[in-house]
């Protein structure tokens, strides 16, 4: 599945597509925040709460207007 599609599921509270789509861009996530904060264990911190706010905000993405991974990072 697209990052679109899984994040349509995930708009519908779709846990599992959620768990997908985050192990998707984890690896970039984590190379971005570790450029700015140094420390791995901050970097997961970090991620972590990256991860609540699309869970939390995830009725603002809207397809479409900009792909998953744009409106993410």
């Amino acid at each position: 599945a697209t990052d679109d599609q899984l994040m349509i599921l995930v708009q519908h509270a779709d846990q599992k597509a959620f768990a997908e789509l985050m192990a998707r861009h984890h690896g970039l996530m984590l190379k971005i925040i570790r450029k700015y904060c140094g420390k791995r264990i901050d970097a997961e911190d970090m991620i972590q709460d990256v991860a609540l706010s699309v869970w939390q905000h995830r009725d603002r993405w809207r397809a479409g207007e900009a792909r998953f991974s744009t409106w993410l990072y």
